[in-house]
C-alpha cells in the first residue's frame, strides 16, 4: 500500500511538472530506439501473459526534437496498458511511421476494447478501468500524463477501439 501510494505523489508531481510546461524539449534523439528499449523493458511482463509482440517501423531510425525521458514514460505507460488489457497469448502491434512532420508511434492490442460509456473520460485524472485479469484499477494518472507529454510535443494521445476488437492507441508527435 506503502509503494501504491508513492508511486501516486510521483505521478501527481509528474503531471504538476507536465501542466507548469516545465520540461526542456531541446533534445535530439532517435525515437525508433526509445520504442525498442520501451518493449524490450516489457519483454518480462510480456512473456508472464504469453504475448506476441510485433514492431514495424516505417524506417531503422527516425530522430526527433523533444524530452526523451517523458516521452519515454508515455509510450511504456501505452504499452503497460497493452499488456495489461490483452489477452493471454494475445499479440501487440507497435508501429512508428511518419506522415509529413507527423511521427506516430501506434500501439494496437486484441483485449476487450474501451466500453462506449468509457471514451469520453479515458483522459480524466484518476479515471481507470478495471483490468480483465484481476479487475484491479490503476491510478488513473497514466493517459493523463501521457497525453499532456504528447500536447507538449505539438501533438496528442488518441485512443480508439479497433475494429473487431482491441484498442489502438495512437500518440502523434511533431518532429
Amino acid at each position: 500500500e506503502a509503494n501504491r501510494i508513492e508511486k501516486l505523489t510521483q505521478s501527481l508531481h509528474s503531471l504538476s511538472l507536465l501542466e507548469a510546461a516545465k520540461i526542456d524539449l531541446s533534445e535530439r534523439f532517435d525515437i525508433v530506439s526509445l520504442v525498442t528499449h520501451c518493449v524490450h523493458s516489457e519483454q518480462v511482463r510480456m512473456s508472464q501473459r504469453s504475448l506476441q509482440i510485433r514492431t514495424h517501423f516505417v524506417q531503422p531510425t527516425l530522430e526527433i526534437r523533444g524530452n526523451q525521458q517523458w516521452l519515454k514514460y508515455a509510450v511504456l505507460n501505452l504499452i503497460s496498458n497493452a499488456i495489461e488489457f490483452s489477452p493471454q497469448f494475445g499479440a501487440i502491434d507497435i508501429t512508428v511511421t511518419t506522415q509529413g512532420r507527423e511521427v506516430r508511434v501506434v500501439i494496437e492490442d486484441e483485449g476487450p476494447g474501451i466500453p462506449e460509456w468509457a471514451l469520453p473520460k479515458i483522459y480524466d485524472k484518476f479515471f481507470s478501468l478495471p483490468r480483465p485479469d484481476t479487475n484491479k484499477k490503476s491510478s488513473g494518472l497514466g493517459l493523463t500524463i501521457s497525453r499532456e507529454v504528447a500536447q507538449l510535443h505539438g501533438g496528442t494521445l488518441v485512443l480508439s477501439n479497433r475494429d473487431g476488437g482491441g484498442t489502438m492507441a495512437m500518440l502523434l508527435l511533431q518532429c
